[in-house]
């Protein structure tokens, strides 16, 4: 950063520089006194009080620049602990570049770096590193729990956890030099008791931070919303219809996305990054295939995994591509087209689709039948919603109404050949063809052993009561967890409501925790977790106090980089390169 040594006069635009707006703040730091705004503001100077606002015209060389209120803060006393001035001004983006220019050209200031402010902040000890990590949260933060957290870091319970965990620090600390110093006017045994009493209370503050710094804090930081299938599934569909615009392009043209498309969406008080991918298909456009690739990086790593599939078209040996990712929602697509109880029939043969299925962690719908009693992403209902029957081992019935075994290796029956039953050509029973029962067509039962209705049979198919007959008034339909059926064409703000559901619930279920977002903190207290019980066993086996004091310096220094009264130089860089010149 070259900033880090430079202490002359810097300005910049804190707010309302991105585009035009009614008023934008030009924030000013580390000039000596105000005799260097003399010239450019029409009232003496002297007469500007500090932390009262002042209405005066900006003028050079006796022409009329703008109309501001200018509020005055004196150091030390200020934000950053220099002398600031801030001027409020009328927030075209033209007239704020124009001051900007006056300032830096005809006052000696300078265009302040980004986080420069909070830099000097820093640096004079008006706030500490932690701190001003905490305001970088806030100020990039991404739903209201990244906020909170911010806060907390800036001065509220976080940042009072961390300094709980150093005082405990040093409250070991004094108990050890005690011991070196003081043994024989307090005692062995009552210098022992110290010692160990004021360890036990270390290890509990730094277990208290070791149960928040558990999973990818990555993903609720930034959290993404991809959404995957074979070309022609919907995904550009749902992309334009999450976002509330045509933003991509839609046709009947298989490879039409052949990269990635992101644009930010706001669903339930959160901001999600919504990522429309590539088709997942084999291809000789080098370029396509580069963006399948991309396709698989992102979902693999996204905090919410969508797959559309369409029953019409799809190739069964790509569904193995992403059998290795857990799907947290599956949209079955164009239920509004002719022959698509035969599709849905042929999907549910493809027993790599049902893999997937079962691989996939599905989250409950908030408004499905389903939903009672059950935990976060059990798939308890069968394909077409039968009353007792789930896709994925059940305890008494198979993926697909067998009278006794779950899908996959029950005691009985399976999918995939048992001997009596099954969904792919068992002997009497099974989904798909099986002479007396099936979900497609069967005789005499429905598609989870129903007692004598076919769900896809008839005009007037009705599931639980829902009309799902060739109209397809009701749009989508609960499946498996949330398999859902749905057209592209009708009832999409339906499917939208129930996916922006999904986002807000799994999001909110991620954060009840309170988990530390911060990457550099989580290292942090990983570390001083590691350091402490190392130096737990030392303080078992060790009879040598001062060994034993120097091994506690290690864990001292690691709390003293968590808080930020160590501040590494690439720490430094890290943090100030994602402030906002400003700021």
């Amino acid at each position: 950063m070259e900033f880090l040594y430079d202490d002359n006069p810097i300005v910049a635009c804190s707010s309302g520089n991105t585009s035009n707006c009614a008023i934008a703040v030009i924030r000013f730091s580390g000039f000596n006194n105000l005799n260097i705004f003399s010239k450019f503001l029409s009232i003496p100077v002297a007469k500007i009080k500090p932390r009262k606002a002042h209405f005066c015209d900006l003028i050079h060389e006796d022409q009329l620049i703008d109309q501001v209120v200018a509020v005055f803060f004196k150091g030390p006393n200020s934000y950053n602990g220099e002398n600031v001035l801030e001027l409020s001004v009328h927030g075209n983006v033209l007239n704020v570049d124009r001051i900007l220019d006056l300032f830096i050209n005809n006052a000696g200031f300078r265009l302040a770096y980004p986080g420069e402010f909070s830099y000097r902040a820093l640096k004079n000890k008006k706030l500490n590193l932690s701190q001003v990590e905490g305001l970088d949260l806030l100020l990039n933060a991404n739903s209201n729990f990244s906020l909170q957290q911010g806060f907390s870091l800036m001065s509220g319970s976080l940042q009072k956890s961390y300094l709980d965990l150093h005082e405990k620090y040093l409250n070991h600390r004094s108990s050890v030099e005690l011991s070196i110093d003081f043994l024989e006017d307090i005692g062995e045994q009552e210098g022992n008791r110290q010692l160990f009493e004021s360890f036990s209370n270390l290890m509990k503050s730094i277990n208290k931070l070791c149960d928040r710094i558990k999973g990818d804090s990555a993903k609720l930081l930034n959290p993404e919303i991809v959404l995957v299938g074979q070309p022609n599934s919907g995904k550009s569909t749902f992309f334009n219809a999450l976002l509330g615009e045509e933003r991509s392009i839609v046709t009947n043209i298989a490879g039409t996305t052949r990269d990635f498309i992101s644009e930010r969406v706001h669903l339930e008080g959160v901001n999600f990054r919504l990522i429309d991918t590539a088709g997942i298909r084999n291809s000789e456009d080098a370029i396509e295939m580069e963006g399948v690739k991309r396709a698989l990086d992102l979902v693999a790593n996204s905090f919410l995994k969508v797959l559309l599939v369409n029953p019409f078209e799809f190739n069964a040996k790509y569904f193995e591509i992403l059998n290795g990712i857990q799907f947290d929602h599956i949209f079955i697509t164009h239920s509004d087209l002719t022959g698509y109880e035969l599709a849905i029939k042929n999907l549910l043969e493809t027993e790599s689709f049902l893999v997937l299925l079962s691989n996939s962690n599905l989250v409950e719908s908030a408004n499905s039948p389903y939903d009672k009693g059950f935990g976060h992403g059990q798939k308890v209902t069968g394909p077409m919603g039968a009353e007792k029957a789930g896709p994925v081992g059940a305890e008494k019935t198979g993926p697909m109404g067998a009278e006794k075994a779950g899908p996959m290796g029950a005691e009985k029956a399976g999918p995939m050949g048992a001997e009596k039953t099954g969904p792919m050509g068992a002997e009497k029973t099974g989904p798909m063809g099986a002479e007396k029962t099936g979900p497609m067509g069967a005789e005499k039962a429905g598609p989870m052993g129903a007692e004598k209705a076919s769900p896809m049979e008839g005009k007037n198919s009705n599931f639980n009561g829902l009309d799902i007959s060739k109209e397809f008034e009701i749009s989508s339909y609960n499946l498996i967890g949330d398999v859902q059926f749905c057209s592209l064409k009708i009832g999409l703000d339906n499917v939208v409501s129930i996916l922006s559901q999904q986002a807000s619930r799994k999001y909110s279920n991620a954060v009840s925790e309170e988990p530390i977002l911060l990457k550099r903190h989580k290292q942090k207290i990983f570390e001083i977790a590691k350091e402490v019980d190392q130096y737990g066993q030392l303080l078992e086996e060790e009879s040598d106090i001062s060994i034993i004091s120097s091994e506690l310096n290690n864990i001292g220094h690691c709390i003293s980089e968590l808080i930020g009264i160590v501040s590494p130089d690439d720490v430094l860089h890290n943090i100030f390169d994602n402030f906002c010149i400003g700021k």
